[in-house]
């Protein structure tokens, strides 16, 4: 084998695994945002029974609401899928807006929920006869505050109750977003990292 091929073959590895110590630097230094592996989670069984059986496995998949608080209705929306290996059967949602007041909720598909009776003017949950797997339930509600106090998901044949909290939400919401300074240090690193192999990959070809 030739110098110059032995060259090559040693510049390409090294560029290849700088591009990869990058790729992995983006990878593990970025936030993860994923509303349902951030939410609580309580098991409805002892903790020392860890029988594998098929179950329903929900999440809260998404959440928005209205950043600020406007004239119009505060939109409210929030989707709670099954990711499971068998439908979840009359689980339970509640959605407790706290301090504000709810105007008009909505859920879809409405021919599995049944709205239940509060009396509290914040509070709205509705009974879900079944949710299949792989499937999703979607609630909109009109709030006059854009606010909520938590969203629960519970009840039936699931194993894990979820719930997730305004400040919780915040915090992922905030995480959404690479700072401007976290953006300047990645392309600083980026750019050395970049000047390094272009340097030593010239001197072998040198």
């Amino acid at each position: 084998m030739s110098a110059g091929h032995t060259t090559a073959i040693v510049a390409t590895v090294l560029a290849a695994v700088i591009t990869a110590g990058v790729s992995l630097y983006i990878h593990f230094d970025s936030p993860e945002i994923d509303v349902s592996g951030t939410v609580s989670e309580k098991s409805k069984t002892d903790s020392d029974e860890k029988k594998s059986t098929a179950s329903p496995t929900i999440n809260i998949a998404d959440i928005f609401i209205t950043p600020i608080d406007t004239k119009m209705a505060t939109t409210f929306f929030a989707e709670i899928s099954n990711s499971g290996n068998e439908a979840a059967k009359d689980i339970q949602v509640t959605l407790d807006f706290g301090e504000s007041t709810i105007k008009e909720c909505e859920v879809q598909p409405i021919s599995i929920a049944s709205p239940v009776e509060s009396e509290a003017l914040s509070i709205q949950s509705y009974t879900i006869s079944e949710l299949g797997k792989d499937t999703s339930i979607y609630l909109n509600c009109a709030i006059n505050l854009p606010y909520f106090k938590k969203i629960w998901v519970g009840g039936g044949n699931i194993q894990l109750e979820k719930s997730i909290d305004y400040d919780a939400y915040k915090e992922l919401k905030n995480g959404e977003s690479l700072s401007f300074y976290e953006g300047v240090l990645r392309t600083i690193v980026i750019f050395f990292l970049s000047m390094t192999a272009f340097k030593i990959i010239g001197f072998l070809f040198d």
